[in-house]
């Protein structure tokens, strides 16, 4: 769902992930997009950071075993009444990293035996041999 107009935009998007591996990605995300954190959360999963011009956080809640919930509100530093022009920028930018991240996340695994990060398609570890089992 996205609500988007009168100086802000509210999105949120589900993702089968692990809270702990979203939140750290979350953070990550936040320094890529070079914003100001303000405070967070990580008991609640709850961030607050700002650009010069929007106030924004974000929120990560435990679906069900496998699912989560990323919501994003961004706001200006005043409601435009009667302005419903697009104000999506902050929100468009966090979930393209985010994203990219998770794909990135999801290519690699690391070898339980040696630690390198190899191709999750890998069979075998290129370092040490080790027969690499794939969860499914």
């Amino acid at each position: 769902m996205i609500v988007n107009g009168a100086g802000g935009c509210f999105e949120n998007r589900f993702y089968e992930l692990n809270i702990t591996d979203a939140w750290n990605m979350t953070l990550q995300t936040l320094n890529d997009m070079g914003v100001q954190v303000d405070s967070w959360d990580e008991e609640n999963h709850l961030v607050q950071f700002h650009n010069v011009k929007k106030q924004m956080q974000i929120v990560i809640r435990q679906i069900d075993e496998e699912t989560i919930e990323v919501a994003m509100d961004s706001r200006g530093k005043r409601l435009l009444i009667y302005c419903w022009h697009k104000e999506n920028k902050e929100v468009e930018m966090f979930f393209e990293f985010f994203e990219n991240r998770l794909h990135d996340f999801r290519a690699y695994v690391i070898c339980p035996t040696c630690g390198r990060q190899i191709s999750a398609f890998a069979s075998i570890c290129p370092d040490c041999g080790q027969k690499i089992l794939h969860v499914k």
